[in-house]
């Protein structure tokens, strides 16, 4: 039988032996009209393996003990069977290509769950290049929502395995019933699980057997994507392979080879045998999301031949999920009706995700999503209230959803027409009357002030917090309303520049910040030409812009119409004084991005002398800010106070029924900061997630939500949690990147934490990738002097430290600690933590007495910026113990790595830091001749480490090596 042949009679074994007894007979059947020599091998096959055989493992049945006649129960030989350091304690799933086992993987001094995966079916070598396959495969991928790749290897009889993080949970669809989830849960789930479908895409991988059972929901409502043992590498779609693995490139045309496929989930051209694309994963979820919807699969095609499930798909589309739900209710309500999964009786499905549902599973796959993003991305529109693209974009369509979306605004904007017509017959009653009033002038200002007043009520939004639109609707509407303002209103300039003014901030609250900026342009040129350049309008116009251009990061152009504000706002007097603060607010945060710290702090400061006591939410927000700087110059105590003195203000205006959440959030971030400086990083991450929440809730993909993300990214990080920071740091980085576009300097900081998480997660070629982005932002926007851009270079000289690359990191972070000490007070923490890379990669190029400076230097820094128990502190010492064992002194080293892991298990004794200050611990009582204390803290070193770092660390593959445990 050539190779050909047995893979089509392996996959026809694989359908068969999954059917129930008068299916499979169905299914021969049908084979046997199509390919009748076929259909009697695999009947024969199918008659000389009883039920018990079809449940065994098919690895060597001379592995397997007889079964006794008088139980069903079948006894597993892998059970208790130890593979390397795994040993098999219960079988948890088969599949078509393998069996999967809770493992218990013990080694010294710990132990943990794992999944090992072993082959199952009849081997044949391509088989076994498969697997081999899957191990480099499964090695590329690294992402929160796919199970982890733990390693691999060979048994004794030479069978294949993987080792897998063991997720324990429940299929999607399973737990969604359990629940009862609502659609908002559902649609949650699903889009992580597109999420990290779309990160296998990008890594040129498709999964190819997506279903509920490979997507669980752990314990804490966490999706994981298990089994890519079925992916395909994109290359070898398109005729070639990914020889980076050492794989040899395939002469077998895509068409014969191995189809693995669960038929229910496949795609039509999966099924038909054509090659694979990521419009296969497209279709799989489709299904998968029209099955969470109606707790039914859109086709039932288990046991159909392959020529009946082509006809399934080319008779009609599926119906809409809401038309399924529909006939489950008419069901219900007969007698003996089925039983449904709970969500069918309440869950409503609108006719645009009806219309994202049935897109995805389009037969051609042309007419599919191009892609998981953009299957992501409609899902966002339909979740935002925004048109979504598997609809024809009709303009009743658009404008019918901007409506629905924005009700208050559109019925403001709508009514700009009508209140212009009812002005111009109250303007001409007005004027018949004045015209007897002697002062020609007041009758003009008059006219002009109330016609005004009444128009911009209309267009006052209350709450300055909303969230955006997309660029592509609702911008007709507005563009409509520009429009009128150049036709009605050209003959009342004064008119037409207060409303230009007003129409700026309906658009750039909606996101339109060019249109935006071109009105408030308008506004302050029409206001200068009618009252010269020293009128109150004139300035609040520079204001306007100011602010604008800070938000897009165009920081030369605010910093000029903001002092131009500030100046005229001081010279109108007090009655400016409330803008003048909010102005001096924004130079304060435009001072910031350059690194200007006290600057900072002084307009903070003449900010909040200016302001009234009623003007409680601006001097929240002061505050906040003004702690913020303070902990950014060391001065953390008062930085504390201030944060705790702003966060109990707005939360007494919230108590009291006031439109202040978002002054909660905002005041939460602040001090969320300041206490992660300050080593409270619980209470920190308790503040930002808090923040993350409101955000969430309230404006969905926002720059605020985008902005507190990066923030609880940094808490996690500090504590430790590398996974959960390295989570929230890629979505924040979508958000901005979707608000923003590429190039933006709003994206260097999240770039920066991007590539720190990612090194000390392990991952040096993708903080590579990160710190190289960040750097180039601040070449193309700034410069390299920024203090931000000198942190910048600080992550890549020890990214270079950890390639092995000193010398040229050597060069690299003493640029950075020059930049920062022309810039910050020379106890300022950035600068300490720099001195103190600084002295650790000259540890490693055995310069022992400039280390000994440098280190000494930082922690003289830390202590007195930070206290003597900060983390960076316990960093540093650390260090010192690292010198001390160079220097030949052990005692001295124990004595440092010891007072190291004491300060860390003060903010967390599972901190992968505390683990590796009791490495350096455990090495230190090894040279004192002290090896009983030597075991007892390297066993502990290596189970925080093993916990909280991947599994192929460099550092962690070493430190077993180094302490000899």
């Amino acid at each position: 039988m050539n190779e050909k042949r047995w893979l089509r009679l392996e996959e026809l074994w694989d359908r068969a032996s999954q059917l129930e007894a008068d299916e499979r007979d169905s299914f021969l059947r049908a084979l046997a009209d199509e390919e009748p020599e076929l259909a009697n091998e695999l009947r024969s096959l199918l008659e000389h393996a009883d039920s018990r055989f079809l449940e065994r493992p098919l690895f060597d049945s001379a592995l397997l003990a007889p079964a006794s006649d008088s139980s069903d129960a079948i006894e597993d030989p892998w059970i208790g069977r130890r593979l390397e350091s795994f040993e098999l304690q219960e079988l948890i799933g088969t599949g078509g290509m393998g069996r999967v086992y809770r493992a218990l993987e013990t080694g010294d001094g710990y132990q943990r769950e794992v999944a090992v995966k072993l082959l199952r079916g009849l081997i044949q070598p391509h088989l076994e290049r498969r697997l081999l396959a899957e191990r480099s495969i499964l090695a590329r991928l690294e992402h929160p929502n796919i199970a982890r790749f733990l390693g691999g290897g060979s048994t004794s009889e030479g069978i294949p395995f993987v080792v897998l993080e063991y997720v324990q949970g429940l299929p999607v669809t399973d737990y969604c019933r359990q629940v009862n989830a609502s659609l908002e849960r559902i649609l949650d789930l699903f889009s992580q699980a597109c999420g990290a479908v779309q990160y296998a895409h990008a890594r040129l991988v498709v999964h190819r057997d997506l279903k509920p059972a490979n997507l669980l929901v752990s314990h804490d409502g966490e999706p994981k994507l298990l089994d890519f043992g079925l992916a395909k590498v994109l290359e070898e779609v398109a005729g070639g392979q990914d020889q980076s693995q050492g794989q040899e490139p395939s002469s077998e045309p895509t068409e014969t080879q191995y189809r693995a496929l669960t038929p229910n989930y496949a795609s039509p051209e999966q099924i038909a045998g054509q090659p694979v694309t990521i419009a296969t994963d497209v279709y799989s979820l489709g299904v998968l999301l029209y099955e969470l919807l109606t707790g039914e699969r859109p086709y039932e095609l288990l046991g159909l031949s392959p020529l009946e499930v082509q006809k399934t798909f080319e008779s009609a589309p599926p119906e809409p999920p809401s038309q399924r739900l529909r006939e489950q209710r008419l069901r219900e309500q007969r007698p003996q009706s089925e039983d449904l999964p709970p969500q069918s009786h309440r869950l409503k499905v609108p006719e645009d995700l009806d219309r994202i549902v049935l897109k995805a599973l389009r037969a051609d796959p042309r007419e599919r999503y191009e892609s998981v993003a953009a299957l992501l991305d409609d899902l966002g529109r339909f979740r935002s209230g925004r048109p979504v693209g598997a609809r024809s974009q009709t303009w009743r369509y658009r404008s019918g959803k901007f409506l629905r979306r924005h009700r208050v605004a559109s019925l403001l904007t709508s009514l700009l027409l009508l209140s212009l017509l009812t002005f111009a017959v109250v303007v001409t009653l007005q004027s018949q009357r004045l015209r007897d009033e002697r002062n020609f002038a007041q009758q003009e200002q008059a006219r002009s002030d109330e016609a005004v007043r009444f128009v911009e009520n209309l267009f006052r939004i209350q709450d300055p917090y909303r969230q955006a639109a997309s660029n592509d609707d609702g911008e007709e509407i507005l563009a409509i309303q520009r429009q009128r303002l150049d036709t009605d209103l050209k003959d009342q300039p004064e008119l037409q520049a207060r409303l230009a003014g007003t129409l700026g901030l309906l658009h750039r609250r909606e996101g339109f910040f060019d249109s935006a900026r071109e009105l408030f342009q308008l506004s302050l040129d029409q206001h200068r030409e009618l009252f010269g350049p020293d009128h109150g309008q004139v300035a609040v116009m520079h204001y306007r812009l100011g602010e604008l251009s800070a938000h897009q990061g165009q920081l030369d152009a605010a910093e000029h119409h903001l002092d131009l504000a500030i100046q005229s706002f001081e010279a109108q007097g007090a009655a400016f004084d409330e803008l003048r603060a909010e102005a001096l607010g924004h130079r304060a945060g435009v001072h910031q991005v350059r690194g200007e710290t006290v600057p900072a702090e002084d307009a903070l400061r003449d900010a909040l002398r200016l302001i009234a006591e009623e003007q409680l939410p601006l001097e929240i927000k002061l505050l906040s800010e003004l702690a913020i700087v303070l902990q950014r110059q060391g001065q953390l105590e008062e930085a504390e106070q201030l944060g705790r003195q702003a966060l109990s203000l707005a939360e007494g205006q919230w108590r009291r029924g006031t439109n202040s959440e978002f002054a909660v959030a905002f005041s939460r971030r602040a001090l969320g900061e300041v206490l992660r400086n300050r080593g409270s990083f619980r209470e920190a991450e308790e503040h930002h997630k808090a923040a993350v929440e409101v955000y969430r809730r309230r404006l969905g993909d926002d720059t605020s939500t985008g902005a507190a993300l990066n923030d609880l990214g940094i808490v996690l990080r500090a504590r430790g949690d590398y996974p959960g920071a390295l989570k929230a740091y890629r979505e924040s980085s979508a958000i901005l990147r979707t608000i923003y576009g590429e190039g933006s300097i709003h994206l260097a900081a999240n770039e920066i934490n991007l590539a720190r998480g990612e090194m000390l997660w392990g991952d040096l070629p993708q903080a590579e990738r990160h710190i190289e982005a960040a750097l180039a932002l601040f070449q193309q926007h700034l410069d390299l002097e920024h203090p931000t851009a000198a942190l910048a270079l600080k992550v890549q000289a020890e990214l270079r430290q950890r390639q092995g690359r000193s010398t040229e990191a050597l060069s690299i972070i003493q640029q950075a600690r020059r930049s920062l000490e022309s810039k910050l007070p020379a106890h300022h923490p950035y600068l300490a933590t720099t001195r103190a890379t600084e002295g650790s990669i000259l540890l490693d190029l055995g310069r022992l007495q400039e280390a000994d400076r440098s280190l000494k230097a930082s922690l003289q820094g830390l202590t007195q910026s930070l206290g003597d128990d900060a983390p960076p502190v316990a960093n540093v010492q650390q260090l010192l113990g690292r010198l001390a064992l160079k220097q030949g002194d052990p005692d001295g080293a124990a004595e440092a790595f010891e007072r190291a892991a004491t300060l860390w298990s003060q903010s967390d004794s599972e901190h992968p830091e505390r683990g590796w200050a009791l490495q350096g611990l455990a090495l230190a009582r090894q040279l004192q001749g002290r090896q009983d204390e030597a075991e007892v803290a390297g066993a502990e070193a290596i189970s925080i480490l093993q916990k909280g770092i991947r599994p192929d660390h460099p550092r962690l593959l070493a430190a077993g090596e180094i302490t000899g445990l």
